[in-house]
């Protein structure tokens, strides 16, 4: 679990996932004017990848499911009144987000 919780703080720290990337697009009445693109370099991407990968390769330390299973085992074994919320809140984290468009900015 260790290094599960030092890989989530690198990538938390990542310049691809802080930085400004993504398109933006601008419109002049009925036609496309310009296209604009600002990514993190190149390198930055790959090393982002690759620390990316260890969370969905099961032979990994920092496999999410090894940690997740952990966690959920440890939360079953803790009968008190909290069990059902320690239990909801692991399924919760199971389960893929929900991504929105709400960060999508378009200008005419």
């Amino acid at each position: 679990m260790r290094c599960y919780i030092e890989l989530t703080t690198q990538l938390t720290d990542s310049a691809v996932i802080n930085g400004a990337n993504g398109y933006r697009v601008n419109f002049e009445r009925d036609h496309l004017e310009t296209v604009d693109a600002a990514f993190s370099p190149e390198e930055s991407t790959r090393g982002f990848s690759a620390l990316f990968r260890q969370f969905y390769a099961h032979d990994e330390a920092a496999s999410f499911r090894k940690v997740h299973g952990s966690a959920y085992a440890l939360a079953e074994g803790a009968v008190d009144n909290e069990q059902g919320s320690r239990l909801a809140a692991l399924k919760a984290w199971a389960r893929p987000p929900v991504v929105s468009a709400a960060g999508l900015s378009i200008s005419s």
